[in-house]
């Protein structure tokens, strides 16, 4: 199944990038410059620090590696408290 959903979601970005303009799209990201690798380490950063901190709140003996934790914060996206504690 998982594969099934990763084809399907580049299968739409391919589709909306081609919708767009593969040339504005590279504009867009142009324009950005360093900006745009620095906002992508930002997003980044912001998952391993919330993951972290998630593996933190588990009190022995119960344990959460990070490496569980980083997945299911990513398996969030949009909707973190489907997954993780931080809302309650």
């Amino acid at each position: 199944m998982g594969i099934v959903l990763t084809a399907a979601g580049i299968i739409l970005f391919v589709y909306f990038v081609n919708r767009a303009g593969v040339g504005q799209v590279y504009d867009g990201v142009k324009r950005l410059g360093a900006g745009f690798i620095l906002i992508i380490i930002i997003s980044g950063a912001r998952h391993v620090v919330r993951s972290a901190a998630w593996c933190l709140c588990m009190e022995p003996p119960h344990r959460l590696r990070f490496y569980d934790a980083l997945r299911a914060r990513i398996m969030g996206g949009r909707r973190p408290w489907c997954v993780t504690p931080s809302r309650y």
